[in-house]
């Protein structure tokens, strides 16, 4: 089982739906700050795509985000404490202690 939780400190943000497609409401007019968050893609790549964004009083529409996995590497798996597995030892009875 996984999970991925991601905190954001506002409260413009959006879930892309089944195509892709993201649209935030609301937001005043200004500049921000566009960040992208997948899970999948590395931390250099996801900066990468970030961008300047100016609102005005009218809808804006963005062109396209590309998201490239290229390059990806799982992160090896932890355990609920966030440290590492001890090694596993198969050359003994699991019911014996060394």
């Amino acid at each position: 089982m996984s999970a991925v939780i991601v905190v954001v400190d506002t409260p413009w943000f959006a879930v892309s739906d089944r195509q892709g497609a993201i649209r935030i409401e609301g937001v005043p007019p200004g500049e921000y700050r566009l960040h992208v968050f997948y899970e999948r893609a590395l931390a250099n790549v996801l900066d990468a795509i970030g961008r300047a964004v100016t609102v005005g009083s009218e809808d804006l529409a963005l062109p396209p985000i590309a998201i490239s996995e290229a390059g990806y590497l799982a992160p090896p798996h932890k355990n609920k404490y966030g440290k590492n597995y001890p090694p596993v030892i198969v050359d003994q009875y699991p019911g014996r202690k060394p």
